[in-house]
C-alpha cells in the first residue's frame, strides 16, 4: 500500500479497502534504507522483504501482511528529476507536518487493525527512536533498526562471554558509529548488565561510543539527545595520552579503553585495522 503526503486525509478509508485481514505490517518512510539512503518511494522493496522474512522464519502466512510506504517527498533529487520516478515529486516533509501526518496513520492503523503488530522500518535516526518512544505504549510497535539489531548483536556477547566463562558486566564495549543501530545494541548490552545486578549508571558507563566527530563525551557541543545517554563525561580521559581530547579517534579509544567487546555499526569501511585489532589482543585473550 502507498500512501502519499496528499493522501492524508482518505488515509482511514484506503486502509479500509484492505480486503484481508491484517496481523503484521511493515512501513517505511524510505529516507535511510540501508547504506543507500533516501530511496522515497522506491524503498518499498525493504517492507516487503522484510515481511517475506515473517513468513520464512516465523511461519506467518503472506495473507495476513502488509507492506506500506509513506510517501512524503524525497530530497533525493536524481529521482526528483527523473522522468520514471512514481513517487510524490516534493521535497521532503518535515517538522511539525510530518508528525501530523504519522499521527493521522497510526491512528487509522489502530482503528482499523487495533491488535496488529506495526513495525517501523529505515526511518532516519532523528525520526526512529522518537517514534518508537511515542508510539510504544499505544500498540504493538517494533523498531527493527533499533531493536533488532539490538537484540542480535546482544545475543552475540551474551554467547561470547558466556563461551569464554566471563560475565556481562565485566565488558567493556567499544561501538563504533552513534546511529539507531548503536542506540539500540547499548540499550540492550545495558539491559543484559541490570539483570546481572548493576544499576543503570554503572552499566551505561561501560559502553562507549565513536561516532565520525571521535569518542562521544558529554561536554561535546550540540550532543543529539539519543547520544547523550551514552555520553561519557570528559574527567574519564583526564589521564589519557591523545592529540585532541574533543575529537579521540577509534584507534586511540580503543588503546585508553581497553574493551573486550569491539562493534561496528558504521557504513565507512576499512576501520578495524591490524592496529586496532592487535591493541584488543594485547589487553584481551578472548576479544569480542
Amino acid at each position: 500500500l502507498y500512501i502519499s503526503y496528499n493522501d492524508r486525509a482518505r488515509m482511514e478509508a484506503m486502509l479500509a479497502n484492505v480486503s484481508h485481514a491484517v496481523e503484521v505490517i511493515v512501513v517505511t518512510d524510505g529516507e535511510r534504507i540501508l547504506g543507500l539512503g533516501d530511496l522515497g518511494l522506491n524503498g518499498v522493496g525493504i517492507p516487503i522483504g522484510k515481511l517475506s522474512l515473517y513468513t520464512l522464519c516465523a511461519g506467518i502466512r503472506p495473507a495476513v501482511t502488509l507492506p506500506i510506504v509513506l510517501d512524503v517527498g524525497t530530497d533525493n533529487h536524481e529521482f526528483l528529476n527523473d522522468p520514471l520516478y512514481l513517487g510524490w515529486r516534493h521535497e521532503r516533509v518535515r517538522g511539525a507536518e510530518y508528525d501530523a501526518f504519522i499521527d493521522r496513520f497510526v491512528n487509522a492503523v489502530k482503528k482499523c487493525w487495533p491488535h496488529v503488530l506495526l513495525q517501523f522500518e529505515d526511518f532516519a535516526k532523528g525520526n526512529a527512536a522518537r517514534l518508537l518512544e511515542k508510539y510504544r505504549d499505544q500498540l504493538c510497535t517494533f523498531n527493527d533498526d533499533i531493536q533488532g539489531t539490538g537484540a542480535v548483536a546482544a545475543a552475540g556477547v551474551m554467547a561470547a562471554v558466556r563461551a569464554i566463562g566471563g560475565k556481562m558486566r565485566d565488558q567493556q564495549v567499544v561501538i563504533l558509529g552513534a546511529g539507531s543501530a548503536a542506540m539500540g545494541i547499548g540499550d540492550q548490552l545495558v539491559m543484559a548488565m541490570k539483570q546481572e545486578g548493576m544499576d543503570l549508571v554503572s552499566a551505561r558507563s561501560k559502553i562507549w561510543l565513536v561516532d565520525s566527530q571521535g569518542l562521544v563525551l558529554k561536554e561535546r557541543p550540540n550532543l543529539e539527545p539519543g547520544k547523550s545517554r551514552f555520553a561519557q563525561p570528559a574527567e574519564r580521559t583526564t589521564e589519557w595520552t591523545v592529540k585532541n581530547r574533543g575529537q579521540m579517534d577509534l584507534a586511540e579509544t580503543v588503546r585508553h579503553v581497553r574493551p573486550t567487546v569491539l562493534i561496528g555499526t558504521s557504513a565507512q569501511p576499512n576501520v578495524f585495522t591490524e592496529e586496532i585489532v592487535r591493541a584488543m589482543a594485547s589487553d584481551s585473550p578472548r576479544p569480542m
